[in-house]
């Protein structure tokens, strides 16, 4: 199978990549402005790529590929979206992995707790819906752990958290416009309820009408604060524009989620270039 399983980007836009493939296969790292890197996967699939020129300062959106010995070649479904900061930005540099199916992965960036919570902490980190309405929550927990999610107190689904720490749920079907508290709870080998976590959550069914010379922004799936500014300023380390805005709404500006309503402030008082949701 393809797949990533560690990138890691320094704040200069130096960049490593590992995972796995089919042993032998061509591997090829790219972004939207080319080929950054390629290799070939071992005897037992792994493969590591170093691009020998950092990433520029600013977004990108990485894409993997293989070929076989025959020249078949697949490409993997799932993109991740990348923003460099400006050498002189504070921002963090912000790796988001963003598949076809399922929720989203932070890969890097913000600590989605405080610093002082340990990795086996049970932590939402995404929160996605795709077009049916179907909703996907996806975090970190202690492997092993069985993390089971509820709506207003009605579970939804189950997952088992896998050795990298990570857990994912998905409801069977489309869930309808309104107001309500997720929450994830952590189970241990005991049986035993070990962690517990709860957001508010807002799935709408109309967008507000825009006004006071910026825009509403309804949050759809995939989305997240850098790629809002991105496509409203031109760029993406600007998010803190659409933060401060909104703080009252984003208790981290790490952790944004769909059906959340974001006031979008126009640039010197005037209205962002596109205005459209």
């Amino acid at each position: 199978p393809l797949a990533f399983d560690i990138l890691r980007i320094e704040k200069d836009g130096a960049l490593v990549a590992a995972g796995r493939a089919e042993p032998g296969a061509a591997v090829i790292l790219r972004d939207e402005r080319g080929i950054l890197a390629e290799g070939r996967a071992g005897a037992r699939g792994d493969w590591v790529l170093t691009p020998s020129r950092p990433l520029a300062a600013g977004d990108h959106l990485l894409s993997l590929e293989s070929r076989d010995a025959s020249g078949a070649s697949r490409v993997l479904d799932e993109k991740v979206a990348v923003s460099v900061p400006q050498p002189a930005s504070p921002a963090p540099v912000i790796a988001l992995a963003q598949p076809s199916v399922g929720p989203s992965r932070l890969l890097q960036g913000p600590p989605p707790v405080s610093e002082a919570a340990e990795s086996t902490d049970l932590v939402i980190v995404t929160v996605d819906y795709d077009e049916s309405g179907r909703l996907s929550v996806g975090g970190t927990a202690a492997p092993g752990d069985i993390v089971r999610a509820y709506l207003d107190n009605t579970a939804i689904g189950e997952g088992v958290v896998g050795a990298d720490g990570r857990w994912a749920v998905t409801t069977p079907s489309p869930l309808a416009p309104g107001r309500y508290t997720l929450r994830a709870d952590a189970i241990g080998p005991a049986g035993k309820v070990g962690g517990r976590v709860e957001i508010p959550f807002l799935r709408p069914d109309v967008l507000p009408s825009p006004g006071d010379g910026g825009m509403m922004f309804v949050v759809q799936p995939g989305n997240n604060l850098w790629a809002l500014a991105r496509r409203v300023y031109g760029e993406g380390t600007r998010y803190t524009v659409i933060y401060e805005a909104n703080q009252a709404q984003i208790r981290d500006p790490d952790l944004i989620y769909p059906g959340q309503i974001f006031a979008v402030p126009g640039q010197a008082g005037q209205p962002p270039a596109d205005s459209s949701p």
